[in-house]
């Protein structure tokens, strides 16, 4: 992950857990990236890790939605194949998928899921 989407994230995640902190603990990270051996890459892949997987999970259901996936790029940068190929899936299932560049936004649209969502804020 690039230090300034490393910024966005954290950014994003301090905000939620200062104003949503009875969901603090259901944004969840997924840890995706990173440099690893060649046997470090087999065992995480055993263990489930997807490449294209969105960097961030919320783990709250809304009226329309099981949980909602978040992409965070760096202003200007666009998910790659397999990550809009991910976003894709996880909305055909039933899942909300979006991806930022602009930690701001996610934030709005976070707020506006949990409006929507099936427990009280």
């Amino acid at each position: 992950m690039r230090k300034i989407e490393q910024q966005y994230q954290v950014a994003l995640v301090s905000w939620f857990g200062f104003s949503y902190p009875k969901f603090a603990h259901l944004l969840i990270q997924i840890p995706n990236e990173g440099k690893r051996s060649l046997v470090g890459n087999v065992i995480m892949k055993r263990m489930g890790l997807k490449k294209g997987a969105s960097d961030l999970f919320l783990a709250v259901p809304s009226i329309n939605h099981y949980g909602f996936f978040i992409e965070l790029k760096q202003k200007g940068k666009k998910p790659t194949k397999e990550q809009y190929q991910f976003i894709e899936n996880v909305k055909g299932v039933g899942y909300k998928a979006e991806w930022y560049d602009d930690w701001i936004l996610a934030k709005k649209d976070i707020a506006l899921y949990l409006c929507k969502a099936k427990v009280s804020n």
